[in-house]
C-alpha cells in the first residue's frame, strides 16, 4: 500500500512539474492588424440601417435540410404582444401524390420536397 502511495504521489509530482513549461500568453491585437484578419465564420452578423428602424441580420455558414411541424409558435411574446405568431406552422413538406411538381422538379408520393437552394437531379 505504501508503494501505491508513493507512486501516486511522485506521479502527481511529475504533472505538476510539467505545467508550468507549458506556458501561453494572450496578447491583445489592435483594430487596424484585426482588419487584416479575414476569413468564413460559422455566424454572420451585421447592422443594417433602415428609415428610422435599424436591422440586424444572422446569416448561418450552414446548409440545413429539414420538415418541421410546429402546433403553436409565438416567439418576441412581451406584454400581452408578440412578434410573431403562427398555428400549424409547416417548413418543407412530403408529397402527397406522384407527379406533383414544385420549383420545376417532379416528386413522387412521399418524397421529402425541397427548396430553391437544394433541388434534387432528375
Amino acid at each position: 500500500m505504501t508503494k501505491l502511495a508513493y507512486g501516486c504521489a511522485a506521479l502527481a509530482t511529475l504533472l505538476l512539474g510539467i505545467s508550468p513549461v507549458a506556458q501561453a500568453e494572450l496578447e491583445p491585437i489592435s483594430d487596424n492588424r484585426m482588419g487584416e484578419v479575414t476569413g468564413q465564420a460559422f455566424m454572420n452578423i451585421e447592422n443594417i440601417p433602415g428609415n428610422g428602424v435599424d436591422y440586424t441580420r444572422m446569416t448561418l455558414g450552414i446548409d440545413v435540410e429539414t420538415r418541421v411541424n410546429i402546433d403553436d409558435i409565438q416567439v418576441g411574446q412581451i406584454d400581452g404582444g408578440t412578434d410573431f405568431s403562427a398555428q400549424h406552422l409547416a417548413l418543407g413538406h412530403i408529397a402527397r401524390n406522384d407527379g406533383e411538381t414544385f420549383n420545376g422538379v417532379t416528386y413522387n408520393e412521399g418524397e421529402a420536397i425541397r427548396g430553391l437552394a437544394d433541388k434534387r437531379e432528375k
